[in-house]
Protein backbone atom coordinates (compact mmCIF):
# COMPACT_ATOMS: atom_id res chain seq x y z
CA UNK A 1 0.00 0.00 0.00
CA UNK A 2 2.86 2.35 0.79
CA UNK A 3 4.28 1.84 -2.69
CA UNK A 4 0.90 2.73 -4.21
CA UNK A 5 0.72 5.93 -2.18
CA UNK A 6 4.28 6.93 -3.09
CA UNK A 7 3.61 6.25 -6.76
CA UNK A 8 0.44 8.36 -6.64
CA UNK A 9 2.26 11.21 -4.97
CA UNK A 10 5.12 11.08 -7.45
CA UNK A 11 2.84 11.23 -10.49
CA UNK A 12 0.36 13.87 -9.32
CA UNK A 13 0.91 17.58 -9.59
CA UNK A 14 1.24 19.49 -6.35
CA UNK A 15 -2.12 21.27 -6.77
CA UNK A 16 -3.96 17.95 -7.18
CA UNK A 17 -2.61 16.36 -4.01
CA UNK A 18 -5.78 17.03 -2.00
CA UNK A 19 -7.88 15.43 -4.73
CA UNK A 20 -5.57 12.42 -4.84
CA UNK A 21 -5.67 11.98 -1.08
CA UNK A 22 -9.48 12.20 -1.02
CA UNK A 23 -9.74 9.65 -3.84
CA UNK A 24 -7.38 7.24 -2.09
CA UNK A 25 -9.30 7.58 1.18
CA UNK A 26 -12.57 6.80 -0.61
CA UNK A 27 -11.22 3.63 -2.19
CA UNK A 28 -9.03 2.39 0.66
CA UNK A 29 -11.80 0.29 2.30
CA UNK A 30 -12.56 -1.42 -1.01
CA UNK A 31 -8.88 -2.07 -1.67
CA UNK A 32 -8.38 -3.51 1.80
CA UNK A 33 -11.45 -5.75 1.40
CA UNK A 34 -10.01 -7.17 -1.81
CA UNK A 35 -6.65 -7.77 -0.15
CA UNK A 36 -8.32 -9.52 2.79
CA UNK A 37 -10.32 -11.74 0.43
CA UNK A 38 -7.15 -12.72 -1.41
CA UNK A 39 -5.62 -13.86 1.87
CA UNK A 40 -8.76 -15.94 2.60
CA UNK A 41 -8.54 -17.59 -0.80
CA UNK A 42 -4.85 -18.38 -0.29
CA UNK A 43 -5.64 -20.03 3.05
CA UNK A 44 -8.43 -22.15 1.54
CA UNK A 45 -6.30 -23.23 -1.42
CA UNK A 46 -3.36 -24.20 0.74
Amino acid sequence: MDRLVKKGYSTHEKNNMAVLKELMEKFLPAIMAIINNIEEVKEKVN
